[in-house]
C-alpha cells in the first residue's frame, strides 16, 4: 500500500511540476477511498487479541524494569555502603 501511495504522490508532483495541475483535492480525495478500500482491515477479533498481547508485554515490562531497578539499588546501596 505505501508503494501504491508513493506512487500516487509522486504522479501528483510529476502533473503539479509539468505546469498541468488537473490533479484537484477532489481527485485526490477519490484515489485516497479508493485505497482505503483496498486494505485489509482487521477483524474485531484480531484488534482484541492484539490489544491484549500489548497489555501483557507492558506488564512484563514494567515487572521486569522494576526487579531491575530494585537490584541496582541494592548493589549501588553495598558498593557505596549507605542506607544502612
Amino acid at each position: 500500500m505505501a508503494e501504491n501511495a508513493a506512487v500516487a504522490a509522486a504522479s501528483f508532483e510529476n502533473e503539479r511540476q509539468d505546469g498541468m495541475a488537473k490533479a484537484s483535492l477532489f481527485k485526490f480525495m477519490q484515489e485516497v477511498r479508493a485505497e482505503t478500500q483496498k486494505v485489509t482491515w482487521p477483524t474485531r477479533r484480531e484488534v482484541a487479541i492484539t490489544t491484549a498481547m500489548v497489555f501483557v508485554m507492558v506488564a512484563v515490562a514494567a515487572v521486569f524494569f522494576l526487579v531491575a531497578d530494585q537490584l541496582i539499588r541494592v548493589v549501588v546501596t553495598l558498593i557505596l555502603g549507605i542506607g544502612g
